[in-house]
C-alpha cells in the first residue's frame, strides 16, 4: 500500500489500486476527494498524486513496489545531496578574504 502525505497540510491520503488497466485510460480526480463516500469502490483518482501514480502504473506497467523502491531511491539521494552542501556551507570561512573587497574599497572612495 502507498500512502502520499502532504507536505502542506499533513493530511495522509492512501492511493488505491487503478479501477482501468486498459492502455488508452485516462483518470479524473474525483471532485469530492477526501469527503467522497464510494472511496473503495469510486472509480476516480482522490489526489494528484494518486493520479500520477496511476498514470506510471499504466505507461510503464510500475507495481507499488517499484514505485516505492524508486521513491525511496530519490529521497535517499536528497537527503546525501542536502548533507553535502550543508558540509559545504560550514567550510566556507565567515569573512570574506580583504583581496575580494578591493574593488568595493575602491569604490567606496568616490
Amino acid at each position: 500500500m502507498l500512502v502520499h502525505i502532504s507536505a502542506v497540510t499533513d493530511e495522509s491520503v492512501a492511493i488505491g489500486q487503478r479501477r482501468f488497466t486498459q492502455s488508452n485510460a485516462f483518470y479524473n480526480i474525483c471532485y469530492q476527494q477526501q469527503t467522497c463516500q464510494r472511496r473503495e469502490s469510486c472509480v476516480h483518482a482522490h489526489s494528484a498524486v494518486e493520479r500520477d501514480v496511476w498514470y506510471l502504473q499504466r505507461d510503464y506497467d510500475y507495481s507499488f513496489q517499484q514505485i516505492a523502491d524508486e521513491v525511496s531511491l530519490c529521497l535517499y539521494y536528497l537527503q546525501l545531496y542536502s548533507s553535502f552542501n550543508d558540509s559545504r556551507k560550514q567550510e566556507r570561512p565567515a569573512v570574506a578574504r580583504e583581496d575580494a573587497l578591493e574593488p568595493i574599497q575602491f569604490l567606496l572612495q568616490y
